[in-house]
């Protein structure tokens, strides 16, 4: 995964099964002194309620791919549509940046307490939204100083911890 990685949140209530999240058509877009194209007639449409992932070797388009989504490129053909408000939309850079020495147990908790959450409640809600492969995931890595964990690790922890904030947010409101 390169420079942008999008995690989109929706309230399923919003949301109807046969809509798309993001719609990209007949996309062209090819940077300014290179001779090919990185997308010629790129099309993709990404349904709501999945997670969808983009794999590719270094170089094959993953990270212009999300500049795209995210605005911060621009095709010289086509259209990309995202039906998702951008209060729901969730952007993580590639790098994480966090205090190295502090453990991921240390982080969630002051996290919670700077969103307002009392940390007890938010802990025993947080983990009966996990499965039980996602909570034998944290338990590994949780105790970890935050520099001691992979990239992976990392992201996929600020990932999680995100969503559920947003997802607190939303029931909140």
């Amino acid at each position: 995964v390169d420079y942008y990685r999008i995690s989109l949140f929706q309230n399923l209530c919003r949301w109807q099964k046969d809509l798309n999240m993001i719609c990209a058509q007949n996309i062209l877009f090819r940077y300014p002194k290179a001779k090919n194209p990185i997308f010629d007639h790129l099309s993709v449409k990404i349904p709501p309620q999945q997670i969808t992932g983009i794999i590719g070797p270094n170089g094959a388009g993953k990270t212009t791919f999300f500049d795209l989504l995210v605005g911060l490129l621009h095709p010289q053909q086509g259209t990309i549509s995202i039906t998702v408000s951008p209060e729901d939309r969730v952007i993580q850079t590639q790098e994480v940046v966090l205090p190295y020495l502090f453990k991921l147990s240390e982080i969630w908790e002051c996290i919670f307490v700077l969103n307002g959450l009392k940390v007890s409640e938010a802990k025993k809600i947080f983990l009966s939204t996990l499965t039980d492969r996602e909570r034998e995931r944290l338990d590994a890595i949780i105790y970890k100083r935050f520099g001691q964990c992979s990239v992976g690790e990392r992201r996929w922890f600020v990932v999680l911890i995100t969503l559920f904030l947003k997802a607190a947010s939303v029931c909140k409101n």
